[in-house]
């Protein structure tokens, strides 16, 4: 959304051949990249197009581009013509958000704003592991487990590309960046409601003895950041 604004910013402020100057060398690198590393689905799929929505953006975004493009210089800011362009932009991104939670395939998925932890099942057990057993391999980990080596190599190439982890001190070791110290809490979080909710489904006349225990656990096993670090057993 920031394109459009950004070209009537260098067009006005600078020169129209900006646009050539910027627009040209980032698509052939982009191109060049697509190229490379695209390759095409094996099936076709026919997928529903978001016309509603890309019309709706359209209005948004050329309202938004001529109110700051005509705004201040050619019309005041109070003008009848810049305030109803305003309240165009207004009204146009209030239904294209509307429609983006309503559509089978929104141009812009809601779910992409979302609060959470967006990780596959494999990183999200690294970044748990890695968290709660600090300067460990995590290949020598996934092995007490069963978990193939492959499957490793994604989940940490995901945490790495998400910037999530870095190198430990210790060889083959790994530690979580800010990002990933965030990451861990959400997740432990969850985790520890998923056994408290575990712990309320068992019969009645074990109830009060499992939940007491799960509960220790789900508090042990997932302590909150800044209060210590507990051990853990190396095959949980």
């Amino acid at each position: 959304m920031a394109g459009p604004l950004l070209g009537g910013f260098f067009t006005t402020q600078l020169s129209w051949r900006w646009i050539f100057y910027i627009n040209l060398p980032l698509g052939l690198v982009a191109l060049a990249i697509v190229g490379a590393t695209l390759s095409a689905p094996a099936r076709v799929e026919r997928r529903r197009i978001d016309y509603a929505g890309a019309l709706a953006l359209s209005f948004a975004l050329g309202a938004l581009v001529l109110v700051t493009d005509l705004g201040g210089l050619t019309y005041p800011w109070g003008s009848p013509l810049i305030v109803s362009l305003g309240a165009l932009a207004a009204i146009a991104i209030a239904v294209f958000v509307w429609l983006e939670r309503h559509v089978a395939e929104p141009i812009l998925p809601p779910r992409l704003f979302a609060a959470g932890v967006a990780l596959s099942a494999i990183a999200a057990w690294l970044l748990l592991r890695i968290e709660e057993q600090p300067g460990s391999d995590p290949y020598a980990l996934a092995r007490r487990v069963g978990i193939a080596a492959e499957r490793v190599d994604a989940g940490l190439a995901e945490l790495t590309a998400r910037q999530l982890v870095r190198p430990g001190a210790v060889a083959r070791s790994f530690a979580l960046t800010a990002s990933g110290c965030d990451a861990y809490d959400r997740l432990a979080s969850a985790r520890r409601e998923r056994l408290a909710q575990l712990a309320a489904q068992w019969p009645d006349e074990q109830r009060q003895q499992l939940a007491t225990v799960l509960r220790r656990l789900a508090v042990d096993l997932v302590p909150a950041r800044g209060h210590g670090d507990v051990a853990q057993p190396a095959a949980s």
